[in-house]
């Protein structure tokens, strides 16, 4: 399963997605993070169900510094295939 999580608020510039990472790679999900230009953050995760949610989990938390304002979740039919999980 491959989920697009789209992460509103003040999220660049707070170690969200060197953290994110940490998540992914304790949870055994691959896939990628990435700033986008408009101030929000990217996840892309493939993994289990359960891993997923852990994910989503995270981002709705954040990290200390992070101030989150809304986050987007939608699945992903594309048959993507990651071999990892990398910031970009």
């Amino acid at each position: 399963m491959i989920i697009k999580i789209l992460v509103k608020g003040d999220v660049q510039g707070v170690f969200f997605k060197s953290n994110a990472k940490t998540v992914a790679d304790n949870l055994g999900l691959k896939g990628t993070v990435k700033n986008l230009d408009n101030g929000d953050v990217q996840v892309f995760a493939q993994g289990e169900k359960e891993q997923l949610q852990q994910m989503i989990y995270f981002c709705n938390k954040g990290t200390m510094t992070s101030k989150i304002e809304k986050v987007e979740v939608e699945e992903i039919n594309d048959a993507i295939v990651f071999e990892d999980f990398r910031v970009v």
